[in-house]
């Protein structure tokens, strides 16, 4: 028997916008389909109740049409390998009840035809000497029968023989009469022959006559005996095949061969009748322990299954804590980390305000510094224009060589707000932090792209 498995859905919550997965289908449920509602563009989850099935995958409404044709041992109209399987299963379960009930003597609660065919053949106990004494009567009736064939057959062949040989017999007498006649009429022609030649010799009445007269009496009684002598002969050749056919020998050496048969059948019907009685006794014994071992396994069955529920109880109860409590640590650790996220803000927002207030203190420094050594360029040029003047041209040779060039070197522009005493690198960063001011836009910082191609540009537009 064969359990089947339910899905237990806990707080499941199904997103309409995303595309539901396949649930795997376990023996014994039907697959879930998902389909469109008339009123909605959502898919709604529709799912069939599971149906049951047995051990060889046939639904229980199937499975009870197969147990009442094996219960009346009715074959299948479509038998597929699994319904032949049940069935041969069902009837087997049959006949161990049924044996189980002529065991104790107890009376079928429904019976039919096949099933008091089942119980009466176990219902009597098996009779060895009842059934090789119905076996010795058959093998003595086939005998009798055989040895009454076969005497019938040699009581014919003897009498056609004798028959034969009686006609053959009566044939002989006939036979050698006229054998005996045709012999008189040789010597009566022998004789007339004599006559007439002793009559032509005029010899008729001399000694020699006389003779030749014996001599052919002698010659016709010769003749004559030598014929009775054949006849008696073939007479007792015919007698002596009658007396061989009505020998005994020959019927008793038949009815032998045919008792030595029926002796040996006899043994062999004596050996199948022990061989039968213990095959019988064997198939009870192995019926009762197959009873047994079925009901012990089917106990077993039960067992592991009630103890596979529970430990599939246990390990939902377990799956269900274990989930509750993860969700739970999810939950702290998402507000946990909600918390930090919060201060490390606060912590950034603070560090912000006061880096942004330490920029303008450093901006309004910056500027003051700015001023003031833009006011101490204008005086050192002040200074350094009515020197030059002073000393004529003499000074842009000296300007000029202290620019890389000398006198062909290129002039640098009138600029009263570049200071003389900064490097070019100074100035550039200058411009570029006074243009980023002005604009209200993020300086560029040295290093990156943008500063290396404005540094040229503010370059070649100083030296140009």
């Amino acid at each position: 028997m064969a359990y089947t498995s339910t899905l237990k859905a806990t707080n499941l919550v199904l997103d309409k916008n995303k595309p539901q997965t396949k649930v795997q289908n376990f023996p014994g449920q039907v697959k879930q389909t998902t389909q469109p509602t008339l009123f909605s563009n959502t898919a709604t989850k529709q799912t069939t109740q599971p149906v049951q099935t047995n051990s060889y995958g046939i639904d229980y409404k199937t499975a009870a049409k197969i147990k009442d044709k094996a219960s009346r041992n009715e074959a299948l109209m479509y038998a597929t390998p699994e319904k032949q399987a049940a069935y041969n299963q069902y009837q087997q379960e049959y006949i161990g009840k049924i044996n189980q009930k002529a065991s104790t003597g107890e009376a079928l609660t429904d019976p039919n035809a096949w099933k008091q065919s089942i119980y009466d053949s176990y219902a009597k106990p098996f009779d060895q000497d009842a059934y090789l004494k119905d076996r010795q009567g058959q093998v003595n009736s086939i005998y009798d029968q055989q040895k009454a064939a076969q005497m019938a057959q040699f009581n014919a062949e003897r009498d056609k023989a004798m028959g034969l040989i009686n006609q053959q017999k009566a044939e002989v007498a006939p036979q050698y009469a006229n054998k005996r006649n045709q012999a008189d009429v040789v010597n009566a022609q022998n004789v007339s022959r004599l006559r007439e030649m002793m009559a032509a010799n005029g010899i008729s009445a001399s000694g020699e006559n006389v003779t030749a007269n014996v001599a052919l009496g002698s010659a016709r009684q010769g003749a004559l005996s030598q014929l009775n002598l054949q006849e008696q002969q073939t007479n007792n050749d015919f007698n002596r095949q009658i007396t061989d056919i009505n020998n005994p020998e020959r019927i008793n050496a038949m009815i032998a061969q045919l008792e030595a048969q029926r002796s040996e059948a006899l043994y062999n019907a004596s050996n199948r009748a022990d061989d039968v009685g213990y095959s019988r006794g064997r198939d009870a014994t192995m019926d009762g322990r197959y009873t047994d071992e079925r009901d012990y396994g089917r106990q077993q069955d039960d067992k592991q299954w009630d103890y596979q529920t529970d430990r599939d109880s246990i390990n939902d109860g377990r799956y269900e804590d274990d989930k509750t409590y993860n969700r739970g640590q999810d939950s702290k650790q998402w507000d946990y980390q909600t918390g930090r996220d919060a201060v490390q803000d606060g912590r950034y927002d603070k560090e912000w305000g006061y880096n942004v207030g330490r920029d303008k203190i450093a901006d309004g420094r910056w500027d003051k510094e700015w001023d003031y050594q833009q006011k101490r360029d204008g005086i050192s040029d002040s200074r350094y224009n009515a020197s030059r003047s002073g000393r004529g041209g003499g000074g842009g040779s000296s300007y000029g060589s202290s620019y890389g060039g000398g006198g062909s070197s290129p002039q640098l522009p009138s600029n009263p707000t570049k200071p003389r005493i900064m490097t070019e690198q100074q100035y550039i960063d200058a411009l570029e932090e006074s243009d980023a001011r002005k604009k209200g836009t993020a300086r560029v910082l040295p290093g990156s792209t943008d500063y290396e191609n404005k540094m040229k540009r503010v370059l070649r537009d100083l030296y140009k």
